[in-house]
């Protein structure tokens, strides 16, 4: 006996793959979080390959050679902010997976509400901060 696979339709079509039809913000991080690991992974194989010609004796860095490009300053500010994702989402998935996606927070701050929902964190009671 055979079984009748389900198909199911398509509806959504090209403007589906683009948009991302019913992905949530959650998907979209996680994309996000996998193409900056490769890119840092990249920045660390090219360092190792830098680094390597140094010890034989050859400087990439130094004044007028290949590093010192715009191109070179650009990626390092963009591998920075790479980084920097990287980490936050990073401990966004370590919260969530410990089960604290909602949270209590003591802030007189309302922007750092913004913050937290935008990376999945429900702010279930904001306690005001005590002055005095």
């Amino acid at each position: 006996m055979s079984a009748k696979l389900k198909r199911y339709e398509n509806r959504l079509g090209i403007k589906g793959w683009l948009g991302g039809g019913r992905w949530g913000i959650d998907r979209y991080a996680y994309t996000l979080h996998r193409v900056t690991g490769l890119a840092i992974l990249g920045y660390f194989l090219l360092h190792i390959c830098v680094t390597a010609l140094r010890v034989k004796g050859i400087y990439l860095w130094t004044k007028g050679q290949m590093l010192d490009h715009r191109f070179f300053q650009v990626g390092e500010f963009l591998i920075f902010l790479c980084f920097a994702f990287h980490a936050m989402n990073g401990l966004r998935l370590v919260l969530v997976e410990l089960g604290l996606s909602r949270i209590r927070l003591m802030t007189d701050n309302p922007k750092r509400l913004i913050g937290l929902r935008s990376f999945g964190l429900e702010v279930v009671e904001r306690v005001p901060l005590a002055r005095g």
